[in-house]
């Protein structure tokens, strides 16, 4: 990361905040360890493809891994049987492996490559090799070395669990138990070969029988009538349009290919996280009972939000039965992170699960999109593993979980605002109370949270599908479960509340995180400011304790020469005596407050100016009062700082030297001035086309702080020369 800070070898920002996401508090600079991973997941998804689509080399990987072996696998089964590391409990010696293949064998291991879905197909079961299968109760009882396992793999050429399968299959009456039983079966295995038969027989039963959860050939989920998806047929976004239901499916993936179950980050996209041993060895997800033919039980569930978009954000929930069916339920939102869209999953969730599972129903909402990921964009969520939801994929999976579950068909309707609907009205109402409380956190809370997990993750789909896999998708989910691992600076955590504190005492809503490292892109901040701030945030200026440990004379520089305090952002801006930074607030204070739009700042007040918020008595934003803020305080702001530079770092802290007033009051000017003359320049549609600035904008900022108001023309913008207060006469003077 030399090169991000010229050249410099000590950093004072760590790699990983730097390669995050812009609204992460980073500048998503191009990481390479994480785009190589991604490289190599496609590598993995080329090797794992369906047989026609496989690529050469992947075919001389099969060898090549298999005749690689651990040495403690190679004992266990032979070189004949090993077809596929990641289909069966073997692994290759990875330090005997080419580059790109142990690379492959890593990522699939350190992402958590696992076959799974919550149930899957019997034509799919049967394809597995049945040595070494991944679902083994016992793998290290296993008897696959004896003479009877031989036999099954050289005399009747039994690999797959479809061929033991076969074979384990006795349906002759004449069958004994001897050697030389005359049945045909027999007859024909000892034809080729097979000394005994009855004993490979019963070999591959113990086999099949060994095989755990959802692999094991004897689980079946029986499929009932569907009369309801019938009359509605397949989703889509016309139907969700229209208000009308839309049916869900309970079906994760129908598919007979083996490669479309391959899933990937299970360790970190799932309702409950888990090694890939004991995914795979779950229980399958069997919707219980028999659908009721009962009259289709109607449920509002609804969400609402007080404080939307901002850090104060408090969601509820309300489910509501008009024909009695169950108990209606209230309640606050859980997470972090609130939004109508999340209370309206939520209280599906709880009317999924407040409803015995064989009862048909349709569950009408207020929020078009939470209809809309787990109807018409479910697979594509499901296959991204919900990481493109952001903070409301564990509601989503549980959601989605719960509805699975169910045995009675299921459908979701969006009711519009226009809708006229009483209930709906009365139960958005409700949600929006129960949004006034507060999210309870007790042990009861706890424990019926992990009781429902624990009942609803044998229908969870945990990861993401391989088979769809691109570069740009894995490196966008590693880079994601690396921000959530990264630990939050602590100058940063506090810097932020900072900013959130003075918007709260200003009256404006108090921002989020990503609101304010948004704000830090605003145009109307100057490039170089913007990255001022961003350090600033951060912590990363080389100021005050950034020099505390170190020796003398560099310890020396953590004090403020002019006033004995530890200098901090805090001093420098707000606190410290030097005449510079008082005039250049006081400078400030004066024009904004010919906008009304100044306060006293806090340093919150200045890493966030570009969330100021200033409304007239009719409560309508004064958007000109607003820009002017911004551009005033960030330069003002900035100003100081470079002051504080040039008499620290220039000039070596000497006593003796000062900037003159009529000096600072000249550069001020001629800093706002600058900006009045790019603001004019950037109002040429000529120029700059869709990305000029409207001329009223202009206008609107600099009304009330301009020299000569009486004689300026109408459209200023186009006469060059126009300056705010009194920096004309300053510069004839010499002093600008």
């Amino acid at each position: 990361m030399n090169f991000f800070w010229e050249g410099k070898k000590k950093h004072p920002i760590n790699a990983d905040t730097i390669k995050g996401g812009k609204l992460d508090g980073g500048h998503n600079v191009f990481d390479v360890k994480s785009r190589n991973d991604a490289a190599y997941i496609v590598w993995l998804r080329q090797y794992l493809a369906p047989e026609e689509k496989r690529p050469l080399w992947a075919f001389l990987a099969d060898t090549i891994f298999a005749l690689h072996a651990r040495q403690k696998d190679a004992k266990k089964l032979p070189l004949e049987a090993r077809f596929n590391p990641f289909t069966q409990d073997w692994k290759p010696n990875k330090n005997k492996l080419p580059f790109i293949l142990k690379q492959v064998l890593r990522v699939a291991t350190q992402y958590q490559l696992v076959l799974d879905a919550p149930f899957i197909p019997e034509a799919v079961r049967v394809q597995l090799p049945a040595w070494s299968h991944i679902a083994r109760s016992d793998p290290e009882r296993a008897r696959q070395m004896i003479k009877t396992a031989n036999c099954l793999r050289n005399n009747h050429e039994a690999y797959t669990v479809e061929a033991l399968q076969e074979i384990c299959e006795q349906t002759r009456e004449d069958h004994v138990r001897r050697a030389n039983c005359g049945c045909e079966d027999c007859t024909h295995d000892r034809e080729d070969g097979c000394k005994a038969p009855y004993l490979c027989q019963e070999l591959a039963n113990d086999v099949l029988a060994r095989t755990t959860g959802k692999w094991n050939v004897d689980v079946g989920q029986y499929e009932y009538d569907t009369p309801l998806a019938r009359d509605l047929g397949p989703a889509s976004e016309e139907a969700v349009r229209q208000n009308k239901p839309v049916i869900f499916n309970p079906v994760q993936l129908d598919s007979e290919v083996l490669s479309q179950y391959f899933r990937i980050f299970t360790k970190h996209l799932a309702i409950t996280r888990a090694p890939a041993e004991e995914i795979v060895r779950r229980e399958a997800g069997i919707r219980e009972g028999v659908p009721e033919k009962k009259e289709t039980l109607i449920a509002y569930a609804c969400g609402s939000t007080l404080h939307g978009r901002t850090a104060e954000a408090q969601g509820g929930y309300a489910v509501h039965f008009p024909d009695g069916g169950a108990d209606d339920e209230t309640g606050p939102c859980t997470g972090e992170q609130h939004s109508e869209e999340r209370s309206a999953a939520t209280a599906i969730l709880r009317a999924a699960l407040a409803v015995p599972l064989n009862r048909n129903m349709e569950i009408r909402t207020n929020s078009k999109r939470a209809v809309q990921r787990l109807t018409t964009k479910l697979k594509s969520h499901e296959d991204l593993g919900w990481s493109d939801v952001g903070p409301n994929a564990s509601v989503y999976r549980r959601t989605v979980a719960a509805l699975r579950r169910r045995t009675g068909e299921l459908s979701l309707t969006y009711a519009a605002r226009s809708v006229r609907d009483t209930a709906l009205a009365e139960t958005v109402h409700s949600a929006r109370e129960a949004a006034r409380e507060r999210a309870r956190d007790t042990a009861q809370d706890r424990a019926r949270e992990t009781r429902e997990a624990k009942r609803l993750t044998p229908f969870d789909a945990p990861g993401a599908a391989l088979a769809t896999m691109t570069q740009r998708k894995a490196n966008s989910i590693i880079k994601q479960i690396r921000a959530e691992q990264k630990r939050p600076r602590r100058k940063t955590t506090a810097n932020l509340a900072g900013v959130r504190d003075a918007a709260g005492a200003a009256g404006a809503p108090r921002p989020t995180d990503d609101q304010i490292w948004q704000s830090l892109r605003n145009k109307d901040v100057s490039r170089n400011i913007r990255n001022f701030m961003w350090k600033g945030i951060h912590g990363g200026h080389k100021i005050g304790d950034y020099f505390n440990n170190m020796p003398s004379p560099w310890k020396e520089y953590a004090q403020c020469t002019r006033c004995g305090e530890e200098e901090s952002m805090e001093h420098i801006m707000l606190r410290c005596t030097d005449p510079a930074r008082r005039k250049i607030w006081g400078l400030a204070k004066r024009m904004l407050s010919a906008k009304k739009a100044w306060r006293p700042p806090k340093i919150g007040d200045i890493w966030g100016c570009a969330l100021g918020e200033f409304r007239d008595a009719e409560g309508k934003r004064r958007i000109g009062a607003e820009r002017a803020y911004r551009i005033i305080m960030s330069e003002s702001a900035f100003l100081i700082w470079k002051m504080r530079c040039e008499r620290r770092i220039q000039h070596e802290d000497d006593p003796e030297w000062r900037i003159p007033t009529t000096e600072i009051v000249a550069r001020w000017y001629n800093t706002i001035n600058k900006r009045i003359a790019m603001d004019r320049l950037l109002t040429n549609t000529n120029l700059f086309k869709r990305k000029a600035i409207k001329k009223e904008t202009v206008k609107e900022t600099w009304r009330g702080m301009l020299e000569q108001v009486k004689d300026l023309p109408n459209d200023w913008t186009k006469h060059p020369g126009v300056l705010v207060g009194i920096g004309t006469s300053l510069t004839r003077r010499g002093q600008g």
